[in-house]
């Protein structure tokens, strides 16, 4: 961790993630950025349940999606 951003290496496709979450009630936040293929998602919701749509997101928009959330 640096900065409050998760560092996560080791991952499939010789790929590492950099990750920030946060958030206050009502409001919940997700940037996703995997440098090596140049992709990332920024993600922002408004509910108090956003942390499980952020989740589920990052799950099916990224292949390495599942692999973050279960290190999380």
């Amino acid at each position: 961790m640096g900065l409050s951003w998760l560092i996560f290496e080791g991952l499939p496709n010789d790929e590492y993630a950099l990750m920030n979450m946060g958030g206050d009630p009502g409001v919940k936040t997700a940037i996703v950025l995997l440098p090596n293929s140049k992709r990332g998602l920024v993600i922002f919701t408004n509910g108090d349940n956003g942390h499980f749509v952020l989740m589920k997101m990052i799950v099916q928009m990224l292949d390495v999606g599942g692999e973050l959330v279960s290190r999380i």
